[in-house]
């Protein structure tokens, strides 16, 4: 299930949680930094920030301190490229793996990087575009 939606408008900014946003075909989530550029969609999954919290100590890290667009409730992500998920009616295709960068060590806390080493989510592109809703079931296709 999609459990957070993010965006940020510009590089830098503060990320604000959303209950739906537009995924545009070939472009990525409508008023995201990312927006027409190659890394279109960013997410990461519950069960992979729950082991990083653990290995951080830890009751949890918060939904968006990661600056993903997409949180969704799965225990890993597919990171294999062309693997697709479908998220409502919207089709991501994985790109690659996101690696943690060093935002993280303030954003989520000290030791962060390395924590999320293989666990900072992956970026996607969008395959058919629509309405990306909190709540939304997700299925994942190779």
């Amino acid at each position: 299930m999609l459990t957070h939606i993010h965006i940020a408008p510009t590089h830098g900014a503060a990320v604000h949680a959303l209950d739906t946003v537009e995924a545009v075909a070939g472009s990525g989530l409508r008023g995201d930094r990312n927006f027409g550029r190659e890394r279109q969609v960013t997410m990461v999954c519950r069960g992979e920030l729950d082991l990083a919290a653990s290995a951080l100590g830890l009751a949890g890290i918060a939904p968006g301190s990661t600056r993903r667009n997409l949180t969704v409730d799965l225990p890993t992500l597919p990171r294999t490229p062309g693997t697709r998920l479908t998220i409502g009616e919207v089709v991501l295709e994985v790109r690659r793996d996101c690696a943690p960068c060093e935002t993280m060590e303030r954003s989520v806390a000290a030791g962060a990087r390395l924590a999320l080493v293989d666990r900072a989510g992956i970026s996607a592109r969008v395959i058919s575009s629509g309405t990306l809703t909190v709540g939304d079931q997700v299925s994942v296709s190779g």
